[in-house]
C-alpha cells in the first residue's frame, strides 16, 4: 500500500511537472507569434516605402528620358 501512494505521488509530481512546462511553451509560443507578427508589420511597411521610392525614381527617370529625348 506504501509503494502505491508513493507511485501515485510521483505521478501526481510529474503531471504537475508537466503542466507547468506546458504553460512556459504556450506562453513562448504566444510571444514568438506576437514577434513575428510585429516583424510582418515593419516588414511590410518597410516594403511599402521602397515601393513609393522605386515609383519616385521611376518618374524621375522617365522625366529624364523625356529630356534626352527631346534634346
Amino acid at each position: 500500500m506504501e509503494q502505491e501512494t508513493m507511485l501515485k505521488e510521483i505521478l501526481n509530481a510529474f503531471k504537475l511537472y508537466s503542466d507547468k512546462i506546458d504553460q512556459k511553451l504556450d506562453n513562448m509560443n504566444s510571444d514568438l507569434e506576437s514577434q513575428i507578427n510585429n516583424l510582418e508589420t515593419k516588414l511590410g511597411g518597410r516594403i511599402s516605402s521602397l515601393e513609393a521610392r522605386i515609383g519616385n525614381l521611376e518618374q524621375k527617370w522617365m522625366k529624364v528620358s523625356q529630356m534626352l529625348m527631346s534634346n
